[in-house]
């Protein structure tokens, strides 16, 4: 599996894990749902990673 696809893969199951819905993320992000899609598939940019990651409820772990 390439780095992509498990980025996508890993967001889906969090999402899944989490209760959150990939339209809430794409909401939270200000794109559509196809965006979304289009941004998980080719690899967030940071800016676009911590915003998924707020959307999912992971945002600030770790961050000493």
């Amino acid at each position: 599996m390439s780095e992509r696809s498990d980025y996508l893969w890993m967001v889906k199951t969090m999402a899944k894990d989490n209760g959150v819905t990939l339209i809430s993320i794409a909401k939270h992000c200000g794109v559509s749902n196809r965006k979304l899609n289009q941004i998980l598939q080719t690899g967030p940019s940071k800016e676009q990673e911590e915003l998924i990651a707020e959307a999912l409820g992971c945002a600030g772990v770790n961050n000493g």
